[in-house]
């Protein structure tokens, strides 16, 4: 296969942590480092990487559930910033409990 076939298909998916700066970080070098590769086989209209972000349930707290809130904030913000072209932002409390109807819209918003 030619890369020009294969480069459109290629999207990558990362976890967003709350360290702010290097998420970001972590975002612009995925960039960076597709660039370098992608342009390594000499392609003539080189296409962009599709980057999707999600916030992760790794740092959330059963304990102090609003504090979720802020952490996905964070994480979304950064991931914004870092240049994601599509972020799923995860509920504040399905770490506890099935997620209801205001925990989603709070997630969408």
């Amino acid at each position: 296969l030619k890369i020009e076939e294969i480069a459109p298909k290629i999207e990558l998916s990362v976890s967003v942590g709350t360290n702010y700066f290097i998420e970001i970080a972590k975002i612009r070098a995925l960039r960076y480092l597709y660039a370098k590769i992608i342009g390594e086989y000499k392609t003539e209209n080189p296409q962009p990487l599709f980057i999707h972000a999600q916030t992760s349930s790794f740092y959330n707290s059963t304990l102090t559930a609003n504090t979720n809130m802020l952490r996905a904030t964070t994480e979304a913000m950064s991931a914004a910033i870092g240049g994601a072209d599509a972020i799923t932002i995860h509920a504040y409390d399905e770490v506890f409990r099935e997620s209801d109807e205001f925990s989603e819209r709070i997630a969408r918003n």
